[in-house]
């Protein structure tokens, strides 16, 4: 998704600097209903395309209505979804933009659609300009079934696919580390640990109180109890020994490779460092 020598080829920094102030502008006119993920709109008539994003207007306040962060989830729904709404919905982003000069995946990144897309895309920024990432909200369809898109098997799916191709694997966090709380990058964590790819854990700003969150995230993670409904039907359907294994495998080898590859970072800051070394 980066290139730094073919101008015409379609990059996440194009996308950000297009798409950013629409996208503040209209986190800024809507609160988010917990209850039932409505975007409730705080003027009436509201003023901002809402996309494929579900909305209504503003009655009363709640106390399940908060702040409407800028996250993946409204990315997507605000965005994505109606630029790829053409073509019956069957083409990601990236392919839509780039599919003239499609290049192959050198960068997997793994990472929670509920982070700050200000930091997702800070923490991008750490990588070489060069580097052609597959991030599934801008290479997946999301105007189709996503069970669709996976199959029945999660080792066949387009994630699997994409990682197993990759080079390496970027795991992006931020403070909470809620990537190592979701099913998906768990079992993309386990497909990058037991296939021996490499690992890179990247931040929009790095701190020793980051790395004890990783490391209690990774001591306390359970991927037996799975968040993403479809994936939670392919580990129920598996037999209960290579659930336990999968269990064991992952949290193993994530905390040897959490400990080992951290203050490794390419840019990595420890608190006594006043700037960010570029990578």
């Amino acid at each position: 998704m980066f290139s730094r020598h073919k101008h015409d080829h379609w990059c996440t920094k194009e996308f950000y600097q297009a798409h950013i102030a629409d996208l503040e502008a209209y986190c800024q006119g809507h609160l988010l209903d917990e209850g039932d993920c409505y975007h409730v709109c705080l003027r009436s008539p509201c003023p901002h395309d809402h996309g494929a994003a579900k909305f209504r207007r503003s009655r009363t306040r709640s106390s399940s209505m908060m702040a409407l962060p800028l996250n993946m989830h409204v990315v997507v729904a605000v965005c994505i979804k109606p630029l790829t709404s053409g073509c019956e919905g069957v083409l990601g982003y990236a392919l839509l933009r780039n599919g003239a000069t499609p290049q192959r995946v050198q960068t997997f990144v793994s990472h929670s659609w509920g982070q700050s897309f200000h930091d997702f895309v800070r923490t991008l920024q750490t990588l070489r300009p060069e580097t052609v990432l597959w991030i599934c909200s801008f290479a997946l369809p999301q105007n189709i079934d996503i069970s669709s898109v996976l199959g029945m098997c999660p080792g066949s799916s387009p994630f699997a696919t994409a990682l197993q191709r990759a080079e390496r694997v970027v795991l992006a966090v931020d403070e909470v580390v809620e990537p190592l709380g979701r099913t998906w990058c768990c079992y993309e964590m386990y497909l990058t640990v037991t296939s021996g790819k490499r690992l890179d854990i990247r931040a929009p700003r790095t701190s020793i109180s980051l790395y004890r969150n990783i490391q209690d995230r990774v001591i306390s993670m359970d991927i037996r109890l799975p968040t993403t409904q479809s994936l939670q039907r392919h580990m129920l359907s598996a037999n209960s020994s290579n659930r336990r294994l999968m269990l064991m495998l992952s949290l193993s080898l994530l905390l040897l490779l959490v400990r080992s590859v951290f203050f490794l970072w390419p840019g990595a800051v420890l608190p006594d460092q006043k700037t960010m070394k570029g990578s």
